[in-house]
């Protein structure tokens, strides 16, 4: 499509001309051989112009419907980020395709689908809270991986009335057993996430989870020190791991002896 701003000029010809799907496959061209769709940035700037066009609610929740049914992951992705645009118009029906598109069989739209569940969430809080408190109970662990990924994404903005409700959601994710959610908890949602952003609180649970008879939530107390944000907290991580080191499971002292070989790569004088 050669520049940047012919490709725009293009993609916006095709929103009033063409079919939605057959727009979002003129993105194809600025893919590459390493990568089968467009990078984020191209994409984000396609989610923009689309919503920018299209300023019908009702308008856009139908194009959304048919990026989904579409076979094309480039638009499932672009519609996991249109979707929180009209969520208020929506709420029960943007809810229902989003669950759907954090279900999907490609993990990328899974990814994006999980960060428009946390764009939504850091808008509508108090709305979209309880639809992803039942996500944290669906039989498919997608879903519940997608709850830990949006409470990540949605402590970022360090809301403190939001603190309490977003550890509740991980509260209940703690003791998943799938490594799909687990993987995604300790390390990730708690790690990475809200021991960044809301570190007393967070330490006070991981504390919590620590002494749990659940052996996950003792994985994932041990896991949580695991990211870099770890090695802000060592007198924390160096009282917990050494209790979980003697733990009876195997798999909670592997992840003592994981978490304690990361942390010794950022604070060299280390030890259990």
């Amino acid at each position: 499509m050669g520049s940047p701003g012919d490709w725009e000029v293009t993609f916006l010809e095709g929103l009033d001309r063409r079919p939605i799907v057959e727009t979002i496959a003129t993105l194809s061209t600025m893919s590459s051989a390493h990568r089968p769709s467009p990078n984020a940035k191209v994409k984000g700037r396609a989610i923009a112009l689309i919503a920018e066009r299209i300023q019908d609610p009702q308008r856009l929740l139908d194009v959304c419907k048919e990026l989904i049914d579409s076979t094309s992951p480039t638009g499932r992705e672009i519609a996991s980020h249109l979707l929180p645009v009209i969520f208020t118009a929506f709420s029960q029906e943007v809810s229902s395709m989003l669950k759907r598109l954090c279900d999907d069989d490609n993990w990328e739209v899974r990814e994006w689908a999980a960060g428009g569940c946390g764009r939504i969430l850091s808008q509508n809080f108090e709305r979209f809270y309880p639809t992803l408190e039942t996500w944290t109970r669906d039989e498919s662990a997608k879903i519940r991986r997608a709850v830990a990924i949006a409470a990540k994404y949605t402590a970022r903005a360090r809301n403190p009335r939001w603190c309490a409700p977003i550890l509740s959601l991980l509260d209940v994710l703690i003791c998943d057993r799938d490594p799909y959610v687990r993987n995604n908890m300790g390390p990730f949602a708690i790690g990475d996430g809200t021991l960044r952003y809301y570190p007393e609180e967070t330490l006070s649970k991981i504390n919590e989870w620590a002494e749990r008879p659940n052996i996950f939530a003792r994985w994932n107390a041990a896991k949580s020190f695991s990211a870099a944000e770890g090695a802000k907290h060592p007198e924390a991580a160096v009282r917990i791991l050494r209790a979980l080191a003697a733990d009876p499971s195997y798999v909670v002292r592997r992840a003592v002896s994981s978490t304690a070989r990361q942390l010794q790569q950022r604070i060299p004088d280390f030890r259990l």
